[in-house]
C-alpha cells in the first residue's frame, strides 16, 4: 500500500466514523507517526462536552497478523455514554513484511507502535479534550497481550521505540485491560488442556507466536527456541531473549504502577486459560495491583457482561466522579 492510498483510507474511515457517532461524539482519524514513509494511524472518538475525558486506547486482536485501527470496539457507544473517549490504535502486522519499507514487522515492532499511539494521546490530550492522567489500554487476544505489555513496561527504554514526534512523553497508562491475551509465549502449547483443546499448534513454525518472533525470516519455531533455551550459540540466545521480551509474565515486578485487569474464558481453545492464571499468579507474587475475572463457560470471545463489568468498574478505579464524566 502506498502512502497516498493509506491516507485516503484514513480519510474514508474518518467520514464513516463521523456518520456513526455524530449524535453524541466527534470522530477523527490522525497519524501518530511515520514508519519508513507510511503513516501509522489512530481513530479517535470523543464525547460531546468540555472534558477532559478519560480515554480508552483500544488495541485490536488478530493474532498479530490481521486487523487495523479502523476496527472500533463493539463497546464504543457504551463507553461514550459513560463519558469515555475511545481511540483505536494501529500497529505493524506480521503479515505486512515489506509494506513498511525496510522496517521490521517482528517483535518488538508491535509494542513500539502501540506506545507511539499512547504518547500521541497524552501529548495531544488538551487539544482533544482528553484526560492525560486517565488513559486506559484495553485489548482482546493479541491486543490483550499488547495491552498487558503496555501496562507492564511503562517507559521501558528497550521497548519504547522512536516512532512519532513525542519521544519524551510518557507511554504509561493508568489501567491495562487484558481480555484473553497470551502471557507466556514459551508455554502456550504446554498450557493447552483437553477439554477444550486447541485450534492452533502454537509450537509450529507458522504459528502466530512463532511469526511474532520472526519465523518468516529465520524459520525457527517456538518449540525449537524452548528446546535451546540454554544454548549460547547463534541464533538461540537472541531468539530466547526475544521470546522472553514478548512475554508479559517476564515483565511483572514490584515497581509496576498500572492496574492490570485480566479476563479470560475457561473454555478458550485459542489462548489457553492457564496463560491468564500465570499472569495473575505473577501479579500476586510481586504485589502488582490487579483484578482477575474468569468466565466459566466462555471461549475465546468473552460475553457482553465482561465488557459491562469493565466499564462499570473503570470510573472507580480511575477516581472519576459523575461530574467529571458529564
Amino acid at each position: 500500500m502506498n502512502r497516498m492510498r493509506a491516507c485516503l483510507l484514513i480519510l474514508i474511515a474518518s467520514v464513516l466514523a463521523l456518520t456513526t457517532f455524530d449524535e453524541r461524539a466527534s470522530a477523527e482519524s490522525h497519524v501518530v507517526g511515520e514508519i519508513d514513509g507510511r503513516p501509522l494511524g489512530i481513530e479517535l472518538v470523543v464525547p460531546k462536552g468540555p472534558g477532559p475525558h478519560p480515554v480508552i486506547a483500544w488495541i485490536h486482536g488478530g493474532a498479530w497478523w490481521a486487523g487495523n485501527h479502523l476496527q472500533m470496539p463493539g463497546f464504543t457507544r457504551a463507553a461514550l455514554e459513560a463519558g469515555f473517549a475511545v481511540a483505536s490504535l494501529d500497529y505493524r502486522l506480521t503479515s505486512e513484511a515489506g509494506r513498511w519499507g525496510r522496517a521490521s514487522v517482528s517483535w518488538p515492532a508491535q509494542i513500539h507502535d502501540c506506545k507511539a499511539g499512547i504518547r500521541w494521546l497524552r501529548a495531544n490530550a488538551r487539544t482533544h479534550r482528553l484526560d492525560a492522567d486517565r488513559i486506559v489500554a484495553w485489548g482482546h487476544s493479541a491486543g490483550g497481550h499488547l495491552t498487558a505489555m503496555v501496562g507492564l513496561t511503562a517507559d521501558d527504554p528497550e521497548l519504547e521505540g522512536r516512532i512519532g514526534p513525542h519521544p519524551g512523553v510518557s507511554s504509561r497508562v493508568a489501567v491495562a485491560v487484558n481480555f484473553a491475551g497470551p502471557s507466556d509465549l514459551l508455554n502456550m502449547n504446554p498450557d493447552v488442556t483437553t477439554p477444550p483443546g486447541s485450534r492452533i499448534d502454537h509450537d509450529g513454525v507458522g504459528s502466530p507466536e512463532s511469526r511474532l518472533i520472526g519465523s518468516a525470516i529465520h524459520n525457527r519455531s517456538i518449540d525449537q527456541v524452548r528446546a535451546h533455551l540454554e544454548d549460547p550459540t547463534p541464533p538461540w540466545a537472541t531468539l530466547a531473549e526475544r521470546v522472553r521480551s514478548a512475554s508479559p509474565v517476564e515483565h511483572v515486578d514490584r515497581d509496576d504502577r498500572t492496574i492490570l485487569y485480566i479476563a479470560h474464558g475457561k473454555q478458550d481453545p485459542i489462548v489457553p486459560f492457564n496463560q491468564a492464571v500465570r499472569l495473575e499468579a505473577a501479579c500476586r507474587e510481586h504485589g502488582v495491583q490487579h483484578v482477575a475475572k474468569w468466565y466459566e463457560n466462555a471461549g475465546h470471545g468473552l460475553p457482553r457482561e465482561a465488557h459491562v463489568a469493565v466499564l462499570t468498574w473503570l470510573p472507580e478505579a480511575l477516581g472519576v466522579t459523575k461530574d467529571a464524566k458529564d
